[in-house]
Protein backbone atom coordinates (compact mmCIF):
# COMPACT_ATOMS: atom_id res chain seq x y z
CA UNK A 1 0.00 0.00 0.00
CA UNK A 2 1.17 3.49 -0.77
CA UNK A 3 0.49 6.14 1.87
CA UNK A 4 0.96 9.83 1.02
CA UNK A 5 0.30 12.92 3.12
CA UNK A 6 -1.10 15.94 1.28
CA UNK A 7 -1.49 19.44 2.69
CA UNK A 8 -4.89 20.77 1.62
CA UNK A 9 -4.94 24.20 3.29
CA UNK A 10 -3.24 26.46 5.79
CA UNK A 11 -4.82 28.94 8.21
CA UNK A 12 -2.59 31.92 8.92
CA UNK A 13 -2.53 35.32 10.55
CA UNK A 14 -2.62 37.76 7.63
CA UNK A 15 -0.46 40.44 9.20
CA UNK A 16 2.45 38.19 10.17
CA UNK A 17 1.99 35.16 7.93
CA UNK A 18 2.14 32.93 11.01
CA UNK A 19 0.52 29.58 10.24
CA UNK A 20 -1.65 28.35 13.10
CA UNK A 21 -3.58 25.44 11.58
CA UNK A 22 -2.80 22.85 8.92
CA UNK A 23 -5.47 20.91 7.07
CA UNK A 24 -4.26 17.71 5.48
CA UNK A 25 -5.20 14.20 4.46
CA UNK A 26 -3.49 10.84 4.31
CA UNK A 27 -4.16 9.24 0.93
CA UNK A 28 -3.71 5.51 0.57
CA UNK A 29 -3.84 3.53 -2.67
CA UNK A 30 -3.50 -0.18 -3.38
CA UNK A 31 -4.32 -2.14 -6.54
CA UNK A 32 -6.71 0.50 -7.85
CA UNK A 33 -8.49 1.04 -4.53
CA UNK A 34 -8.13 4.19 -2.45
CA UNK A 35 -8.96 5.66 0.92
CA UNK A 36 -8.47 9.08 2.50
CA UNK A 37 -8.13 10.19 6.10
CA UNK A 38 -8.78 13.96 6.31
CA UNK A 39 -7.69 15.84 9.42
CA UNK A 40 -6.30 19.08 10.80
CA UNK A 41 -3.59 20.02 13.27
CA UNK A 42 -2.98 23.20 15.22
CA UNK A 43 0.57 24.50 15.13
CA UNK A 44 2.20 26.98 17.42
CA UNK A 45 5.11 29.32 17.11
CA UNK A 46 6.03 32.95 16.94
CA UNK A 47 7.41 35.32 14.35
CA UNK A 48 10.23 36.01 16.83
CA UNK A 49 11.40 32.35 16.81
CA UNK A 50 14.85 32.08 15.26
CA UNK A 51 13.58 29.29 12.96
CA UNK A 52 10.55 31.28 11.75
CA UNK A 53 9.96 30.78 8.01
CA UNK A 54 8.16 33.46 6.00
CA UNK A 55 4.82 32.28 4.62
CA UNK A 56 5.95 32.65 0.99
CA UNK A 57 8.97 30.41 1.68
CA UNK A 58 6.99 27.51 3.15
CA UNK A 59 6.83 24.22 1.26
CA UNK A 60 4.67 21.16 1.70
CA UNK A 61 7.72 19.26 2.96
CA UNK A 62 8.36 21.85 5.69
CA UNK A 63 4.74 21.76 6.84
CA UNK A 64 4.68 17.95 6.83
CA UNK A 65 7.80 18.01 9.01
CA UNK A 66 5.97 20.17 11.52
CA UNK A 67 2.94 17.91 11.87
CA UNK A 68 3.83 14.29 11.14
CA UNK A 69 5.96 13.88 14.26
CA UNK A 70 2.95 14.53 16.47
CA UNK A 71 0.35 12.52 14.53
CA UNK A 72 -0.81 8.96 15.18
CA UNK A 73 0.53 7.98 11.75
CA UNK A 74 0.36 4.21 12.34
CA UNK A 75 -3.32 4.45 13.34
CA UNK A 76 -4.12 6.62 10.34
CA UNK A 77 -2.42 4.17 7.97
CA UNK A 78 -4.23 1.26 9.64
CA UNK A 79 -7.59 3.03 9.18
CA UNK A 80 -6.97 3.56 5.46
CA UNK A 81 -5.56 0.06 4.98
CA UNK A 82 -8.59 -1.47 6.67
CA UNK A 83 -10.90 0.61 4.50
CA UNK A 84 -9.15 -0.62 1.37
CA UNK A 85 -9.20 -4.24 2.58
CA UNK A 86 -12.96 -3.91 3.10
CA UNK A 87 -13.41 -2.44 -0.39
CA UNK A 88 -11.38 -5.28 -1.89
CA UNK A 89 -13.27 -8.01 -0.03
CA UNK A 90 -16.65 -6.69 -1.15
CA UNK A 91 -15.63 -5.96 -4.75
CA UNK A 92 -17.64 -7.77 -7.40
CA UNK A 93 -16.22 -7.72 -10.91
CA UNK A 94 -18.69 -6.39 -13.49
CA UNK A 95 -20.33 -9.00 -15.71
CA UNK A 96 -21.69 -6.55 -18.28
CA UNK A 97 -20.31 -3.55 -20.13
CA UNK A 98 -21.50 -0.98 -22.65
CA UNK A 99 -19.99 0.37 -25.83
CA UNK A 100 -19.41 -0.57 -29.42
CA UNK A 101 -16.64 -2.63 -30.98
CA UNK A 102 -15.55 0.18 -33.37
Amino acid sequence: MEHTFKITNLNRVIESGLVNKVKFRLETTHEGFQSEFPSAAKVSGSVTDENFIEYDNLTEEIILGWITGSLPVASMKHYNSSSIAEQMSSYVAPTEDTGTPW
